[in-house]
């Protein structure tokens, strides 16, 4: 899963996208995400809350 910062530039969204793509040709499961009103240092903050989309999709991966 590529997580990106809302607040992010353009450009760094279409990088993260080719990079999503290109992992997805390569065979690997993945995904490309937002995370609404985050900055390049706050954007793992999710991370913190169980309940979010981050965690769950970590948790998901983890049990393979």
């Amino acid at each position: 899963m590529r997580w990106s910062a809302r607040t992010k530039s353009a450009e760094y969204f279409r990088q993260s996208k080719t990079v999503v793509k290109r992992w997805g040709a390569a065979g690997l499961a993945t995904r490309f995400g937002v995370v609404p009103g985050a900055n390049h240092f706050t954007a793992i903050a999710p991370m913190a809350d169980p309940d979010s989309p981050m965690v769950a999709r970590l948790l998901e991966l983890a049990a393979g």
